[in-house]
């Protein structure tokens, strides 16, 4: 069934169904298959479903200098075979030839050959509202903050994976960063190694041991849950890239 064109959020958002963002952390996907995703569902029309985007877009966006069947092709050809857990005859990305052959449906195809529809990123019956949303200038960047997804290309396969599971866990748009009052958020406790020692100059030392949590979506975002985990080196990563 085809879904019906509503609005979107705004003219500067574009979303994401929860389970196609699910999928991509559960198969580990790289940080190209990320960016390439993000392109794809931001060049989409006001369904959130079909997209214009091509291989040249992605290149673009994230300005990347690749000859055909570089890391972005190979992107593409992997998200086509991304399939959420229980629903393997539902990949999350459709190239429009294996939608037609498989669903015999027609796509609104725009009058030129830029607005032809190259790719289909179904819903999951997920409603408008109920998906998540992302600014657009996260793929087309703003002001001096220019090729954010190359900046997420730099930081590794880890850190993509970390944005989108924020994003599904927090309106970053709305606090401008993780939600500092969510139990769920992102985190790294300290407690007591040892007894407080006080040193000349009323000078306090305390030692720290390392904890850490952040959601079941932990290991499969950074493979491992142990204290050497590299969530928290690529979330570092994250906020310094987007200072820099």
């Amino acid at each position: 069934m085809l879904l019906t064109a509503q609005p979107k959020r705004g003219a500067s958002s574009f979303c994401i169904p929860r389970t196609a963002i699910q999928a991509l952390i559960d198969h580990e996907a790289s940080a190209y298959e990320v960016i390439a995703y993000l392109v794809l569902a931001r060049l989409t029309d006001a369904t959130g479903r079909y997209s214009t985007a091509s291989s040249s877009a992605i290149r673009r966006y994230s300005s990347s200098n690749q000859s055909p069947g570089g890391p972005i092709d190979r992107a593409l050809e992997r998200l086509v075979t991304i399939a959420p857990k229980g629903q393997p005859r539902m990949p999350i990305l459709w190239t429009w030839e294996a939608w037609l052959k498989k669903h015999g449906t027609g796509l609104p195809d725009g009058p030129t050959e830029r607005g032809l529809v190259r790719y289909v990123l179904p819903e999951f019956d997920e409603d408008l509202g109920d998906r998540v949303w992302f600014g657009a200038g996260l793929v087309d960047g703003f002001g001096e903050f220019q090729f954010p997804l190359k900046r997420l290309k730099q930081c590794g396969d880890i850190a993509a994976r970390l944005l989108i599971a924020q994003y599904m866990a927090h309106d970053l748009g709305a606090w401008g960063g993780v939600n500092p009052n969510a139990t769920y958020a992102l985190w790294q406790s300290y407690r007591p190694a040892c007894k407080p020692l006080t040193i000349a100059g009323g000078i306090t030392l305390i030692r720290w041991q390392e904890g850490s949590q952040f959601g079941k979506n932990l290991k499969t975002i950074s493979g491992n849950t142990d204290q050497t985990n590299p969530i928290w080196h690529a979330n570092l990563i994250l906020q310094v890239k987007s200072l820099s």
